[in-house]
This record gives structure tokens, C-alpha cells and sequence, in this order.
């Protein structure tokens, strides 16, 4: 069974009768969802369309979310959830769905612009989170940004996590005093964290007109790839139990299948199929 819908949150909140001032909130959906037995599968999808915003309806929403799972099949026992899509440094399997980022594209007025992108991601495998946030300001005489994210990356079997976490502001003043002066300055910096064991090394930066400071602090072990696993672990946690490694069906000619196991077939339209875990 598959199907096809559309649907709005209510407006929040509900204006009073005769009151037509713009609700705070609202969020429309394209949904989709199939459930196909045969395969094994369950899948429901949505994306948020042009009419979602927050605050203004200027503030424009963007995005989508899946949730996947295979309970028969090549991929039994596999889901993921996610809303936004999936970490930078995460390769998702070729039959997870690709999900857009959220995103949030507000233009306040002429001088100030936000712009913000979010997501979340679960599947057997691995947990991952993140957002961005950046701000500008543009005007005759002044001209400001700043940008802060955040981007975490947790995987078992191996056990391994990843944090990175960066700021950055900048300005730039015009001052019209005895000629035209540039006055700018900019600071950023950025910390990357990783284990085990816990590491990690921070970059931090600032420049004031023409004079200019970074360094770098690192602690902990360095970088390192995460320790392998075993094939006795890799093997009960990945892998069928012995007796189901290898499968054997007939997808054409059964005539029927005895009380003791037996086929009797059809040796004209007789096809067997075999499937291996690997």
C-alpha cells in the first residue's frame, strides 16, 4: 500500500474572529508513504513546502524528513530516521533516502538578512546532529557577519565520535572624519574534538586593521583512525546466524512441498534462486 498526501499545521496561534494579523507559525507537508510487504519495507517521506514559515511569513522554511526501515530482505533489521539529511562526513548506504537540509531564509528588512540550517539523523549504525546559523548586516557605512555551527558524528562498531564546533564575526565601519577611514575586524575560531581517547585542537584567530593573531592549541592523543573490531564481534553484530548465511528458494515450478521438506516441481518452469549474506 502506498500513498500520497498534503497537509498544514493549524495556524498558531488562531487569530480571534475578525483578526487578521499573520499567525506566528506555519508548516505545510508533501508526505509520502509506501508499505510494500514483499520487499520488506517501510518508508514514509515529507518535505516542507513554499507556504511553511516562522515569525514572518518572509522567514521562509525549507527541508524534509524520512524514516526508513527494512524488516525483510537484503536490509532487514536496518531503519534511519533523519530531518535534514545526514553529516558531511557520513556515507549513507545507497538505500537510505536523500533528504534536503532544513533551512530557515529570512530577509528582515533591507540591512539585515539570517539564514539557519538544521538536521538529525539515526539509523543501526550511527547517530549525527548538527546546525548553522549566520547573520549579516549590510549598510552604507557598515558592514558586519557572523556565522556559528556545530556538526557531531557518533558511530559504534567501531565506537567512534566527532565534534566540531566553529564561530566567526566580522565587521567593517566607514568613518567620513578629516577623509574616509576603513576600520575592520574579525575574530573566529574553531574547535574539532575526537575519540577515543578524547583529542582534539582549537584554532583561534583575530585580526584588528593590519594586525593580525592566530595560534593553534592541540590535546590529547592526535588524530588516529578508530581501533577495528574483531571478526567475532564483527560477525554477531553485522552478520546472520550461521544457519541463515545461506538461502535457497524456488521462485518458479513448485508444484507443492511435502510434509517431510521435499518440492516436487515442475522441471519445465523450474528456476532456483540462492542469496548470500555477503
Amino acid at each position: 500500500a502506498s500513498g500520497d498526501t498534503g497537509g498544514g499545521m493549524p495556524f498558531v496561534p488562531t487569530a480571534a474572529a475578525g483578526n487578521s494579523v499573520s499567525p506566528l507559525a506555519e508548516a505545510q507537508l508533501a508526505i509520502m508513504a509506501a508499505l510494500i510487504p514483499d520487499e520488506g519495507f517501510l518508508g514514509v517521506q515529507g518535505q516542507l513546502t513554499a507556504n511553511s514559515f516562522v515569525l514572518s511569513r518572509t522567514c521562509h522554511l525549507t527541508g524534509g524528513f524520512a524514516f526508513f526501515s527494512w524488516f525483510d530482505g537484503p536490509h532487514a533489521g536496518d531503519f534511519v530516521i533523519t530531518l535534514g539529511g545526514y553529516h558531511s562526513k557520513f556515507q549513507p548506504p545507497s538505500h537510505y533516502p536523500v533528504v534536503p537540509r532544513l533551512g530557515l531564509n529570512w530577509q528582515v528588512n533591507d540591512n539585515l538578512s539570517i539564514k539557519a540550517q538544521g538536521y538529525y539523523a539515526l539509523c543501526a549504525h550511527a547517530m549525527m546532529a548538527g546546525g548553522l546559523l549566520e547573520a549579516s548586516w549590510i549598510s552604507d557605512n557598515v558592514v558586519a557577519y557572523f556565522k556559528a555551527g556545530a556538526d557531531f558524528l557518533v558511530a559504534w562498531q567501531p565506537y567512534h565520535y566527532d565534534l566540531e564546533l566553529y564561530v566567526s564575526m566580522s565587521a567593517q565601519v566607514i568613518i567620513h572624519f578629516f577623509g574616509t577611514h576603513h576600520l575592520s575586524f574579525e575574530a573566529g575560531a574553531d574547535l574539532h574534538l575526537w575519540g577515543p581517547e578524547f583529542a582534539g585542537e582549537a584554532h583561534i584567530r583575530v585580526k584588528v586593521l593590519v594586525f593580525h593573531v592566530s595560534f593553534d592549541v592541540s590535546f590529547g592523543g592526535g588524530a588516529s583512525l578508530p581501533e577495528p573490531i574483531d571478526w567475532a564481534t564483527f560477525k554477531k553484530s553485522f552478520l546472520p546466524k550461521p544457519e541463515a548465511m545461506c538461502g535457497i528458494a524456488i521462485s518458479r515450478g513448485l508444484i507443492k512441498e511435502s510434509e517431510d521438506g521435499r518440492w516436487i516441481i515442475n522441471p519445465k518452469d523450474f528456476v532456483l534462486i540462492t542469496n548470500a549474506a555477503l
